[in-house]
């Protein structure tokens, strides 16, 4: 993580391509690009502390892990644990977890991993006052996690867990950083989405069609020159994704080196919405033992190899 006066706007141009379906549309979507910053990891935590964001969301999934906690940590029949959080935030999602798993005196080890130093920061600090003395902040990619892993030597059982982030990137892409990941034969894999079943896009969409998402979703463009003044944000609902993006009412230099014209949109976050039966099929495409539970539209899996 850097301060936003260090960003590298040679890089955030790499990230830029043109959609090649569809001409005019320049996919802007690598999610580290929202939370290089502090201010920006600021701005996040405070989306979600929104009553419109927590209550579709993450309140849910919340509630599902701490009903069903004692049902993932029966998966862990050794004496030590290393818990991997994939975009943890602030990991108040995994406290049930961690607390039925001291209460049976494990060894467990936490890994916050995050691009976003404050965000790796502040799970560790909270985990550190949870009473897990083995608590680390990881400031890497979730690309490079398993790399991390195999280099620590550990050869304990791992929970991997991936709370709603996992909408945020393309299926097949984060299914297999997570089976990386939860590459033992013990190992284990939790994710959640919210699904998509019956469900209209005018309400999927809603929560982020808010002035705090727009401001949030526009900061990756001002590092590369752009005024909120030369843009126009929208939603729509394209391909099972919600997109958010942006059009261009005027193109700064360095976007027009691109080939970015005006009327051009430039998607700047994405978020995939499956059906639950969809949302299975994916996970048993790279797990073979799965198990499934539901409240409301949002579906928790817990799944290994």
């Amino acid at each position: 993580m850097t301060s936003s006066n260090k960003i590298n706007a040679e890089l955030l141009l790499q990230d830029i391509r043109e959609d090649p379906e569809r001409s005019g549309v320049w996919n802007f979507y690598n999610p580290k690009n929202l939370y290089l910053t502090d201010s920006q990891s600021k701005i996040y935590l405070e989306l979600m502390g929104d009553i419109r964001y927590s209550s579709r969301f993450h309140d849910k999934t919340e509630t599902l892990i701490k009903t069903n906690s004692k049902k993932i940590i029966d998966h862990f029949n050794e004496d030590s644990l290393l818990i991997i959080d994939l975009g943890p935030g602030y990991p108040s999602k995994t406290f049930p977890i961690i607390d039925d798993l001291k209460k049976q005196k494990k060894e467990i080890e936490y890994w916050g991993v995050d691009i976003n130093q404050h965000f790796a920061n502040i799970a560790k600090r909270t985990m550190l006052k949870r009473g897990i003395s083995h608590s680390f902040s990881k400031i890497i990619s979730f690309e490079v996690t398993a790399d991390a892993l195999k280099k620590s030597g550990t050869n304990c059982q791992k929970l991997i867990i991936i709370g709603l982030t996992f909408m945020n990137f393309e299926p097949g892409y984060i299914l297999n950083i997570l089976k990386s990941c939860a590459s033992g034969e013990k190992d284990v894999c939790l994710t959640a989405v919210e699904c998509a079943d019956n469900a209209k896009p005018l309400i999927l969409m809603k929560p982020y069609k808010t002035k705090e998402v727009e401001r949030f979703l526009f900061i990756p463009l001002s590092f590369l020159g752009v005024k909120e003044s030369e843009v126009s944000y929208n939603v729509e609902f394209h391909a099972q994704r919600i997109e958010m993006f942006f059009i261009f009412n005027k193109v700064p230099p360095l976007l027009k080196e691109k080939g970015i014209k005006e009327g051009d949109k430039i998607i700047t976050a994405i978020s995939y919405r499956y059906t639950t039966k969809q949302y299975q099929d994916l996970l048993r495409s790279r797990f073979t033992k799965n198990e499934f539970f539901k409240l409301e539209n949002t579906v928790l899996g817990i799944s290994r190899k």
